[in-house]
Order: structure tokens, then C-alpha cells, then sequence
């Protein structure tokens, strides 16, 4: 009896050291997955950091910066600007972030050129890229839209001036125009058409699609040139603006609405 017990003590050893030996390999082989998993997650988010470019903000974007649709800056004789200045930033309806100047600023461009921040001596940072721009570029109503891009942070606060709202289809009196060229300058509308209206307020190289505003912080036009038969500043109407961009077929700037923060 003695040794049948013995026996049996020793078996039931036996069984429970296998079990306990079987529970360890199990936690082993556990623990060998859970790493490997862990050296594929590694190895994965490693690839997916390196490959994954770093995103680069555009930055703020407003009335009245200078801008241009040459990449690279080029020492320009003396008296020749190669800049034009925003009129005016905004959303559409569809949700795109918006800028809107003169045409004759990119006559040499394509629709679907990229423009940039304008800096003399470079880097110049990429803002976007033309839309589409009025029939006739610079020879018609004189506008372009230009699709800022997504990460732009559209601020009604330009370097010199602030546009938050659209003023009257056909102003008349007392206004300012701003632009990158020549600054602030006030003066009296002195005629106006359809399209344009006429005034002694100065502009100058560089001025070409910044805004003019009346009530302070309206705008009713951008800058086009000087006209000499009229012997007077220049001006597009910015009813005149919006009237033609309502009129393309492209959705991109329909139901323009003014950045007002």
C-alpha cells in the first residue's frame, strides 16, 4: 500500500509540473507574439513617419500683401515692379478660401498657375493658384480668382488697411485705396462707368489690385492704373467683380463672402 501511495504521489507530481511546464511555454509564446506584433507596429509607424512629407502652412493671407506669379526673384531694372497686391480674402459657397486682384497682374499666367507671397529676395512661400480670371484678362473688367490654398488663415487685418465687408455697387464721393506699392492714399470719385469708376486719389508701380474702400473698411473697387485720356486714377468696380464671377460656369468663387474676424 505503501508503495502504491508512493506511486501516485509521484504521477500526480509528474502531471502537475507538466501542467505548470505547458502554462509557462504557453505565457512564452505569448509574450513572443505580443513583441512581434510590437516590432511590425515599429517598423510601420517608423515608415509612416519617414515617408509622410511634413505639412507646410501657408500662413496668414490678407488685403493688401504683395504678390506675384514668378517663383523665382529676378533683379528688375530700376522702375519696374514685378508685384500686384491683394484686393481683397474671402470663402464660396462650396467652401474655398478665396483671393480676388487684377487680371493684368497674371496676363503671362495660365489659369491654373500657381501665384506667391512676393518677397524680393525669395524664398517665395506658394499662396495659391489661379482659378480663372475676367474674358479679356487684363483688356476686359480686369479681375482674377485665385483658390488660396486650404491651410491659408484668411485674416480681415491687412498690412495697412482692413476689408471686412462689400460697400456700394456704384460709389460716389470720398474713398482710400491701399496697395503694396505706394501705401494709403484718399481722394474724390471724379466719373465712373459701368465697369470702372475714376478719381484723384494716387496709385502707383505695384498698387495693381489692391482694394478701395469707403465707410472704412468696405471695398468698392481694386486698383487698375492711371488713364490718360481722363488724365485720372483708375479703378474696377468691385460690383462690377462679382457681377462677372457670377457669370463663369466654374463654381470656384461663387457667393464670394468677405473674411470679417
Amino acid at each position: 500500500m505503501e508503495k502504491s501511495s508512493h506511486r501516485a504521489q509521484l504521477a500526480a507530481t509528474k502531471s502537475g509540473l507538466e501542467i505548470v511546464a505547458r502554462g509557462r511555454e504557453e505565457e512564452r509564446t505569448q509574450l513572443r507574439r505580443q513583441y512581434g506584433f510590437l516590432a511590425c507596429l515599429a517598423v510601420t509607424l517608423g515608415a509612416f513617419l519617414v515617408n509622410t512629407p511634413t505639412a507646410s502652412a501657408t500662413g496668414v493671407v490678407s488685403n493688401g500683401i504683395p504678390w506675384t506669379d514668378d517663383l523665382n526673384p529676378i533683379p528688375q531694372p530700376p522702375g519696374v515692379i514685378d508685384f500686384c497686391t491683394m484686393g481683397v480674402v474671402g470663402t464660396d459657397s462650396i467652401g474655398n478660401k478665396i483671393g480676388i486682384s487684377a487680371a493684368h497682374c497674371v496676363d503671362d499666367a495660365p489659369d491654373g498657375a500657381p501665384v506667391y507671397r512676393y518677397t524680393p529676395t525669395g524664398p517665395r512661400e506658394h499662396l495659391g493658384n489661379i482659378a480663372y480670371r475676367s474674358p479679356g484678362g487684363g483688356t476686359g473688367v480686369d479681375w482674377v480668382v485665385i483658390r488660396l490654398n486650404a491651410d491659408a488663415v484668411l485674416t480681415s487685418n491687412g498690412p495697412s488697411a482692413r476689408v471686412d465687408g462689400i460697400g456700394a455697387s456704384d460709389p460716389v464721393g470720398p474713398h482710400c485705396k491701399d496697395g503694396a506699392g505706394t501705401g494709403v492714399h484718399c481722394g474724390s470719385i471724379t466719373s465712373q462707368n459701368m465697369t470702372r469708376f475714376y478719381s484723384n486719389a494716387q496709385s502707383g508701380g505695384g498698387d495693381s489690385g489692391g482694394p478701395v474702400l469707403q465707410n472704412n473698411t468696405e471695398i468698392v473697387g481694386m486698383v487698375r492704373g492711371f488713364d490718360t485720356a481722363l488724365f485720372a486714377f483708375e479703378y474696377i468696380k468691385f460690383a462690377a467683380v462679382l457681377d462677372g464671377i457670377y457669370a463663369q460656369p466654374n463654381p470656384v468663387g461663387k457667393g464670394f463672402v468677405v473674411t470679417n474676424n
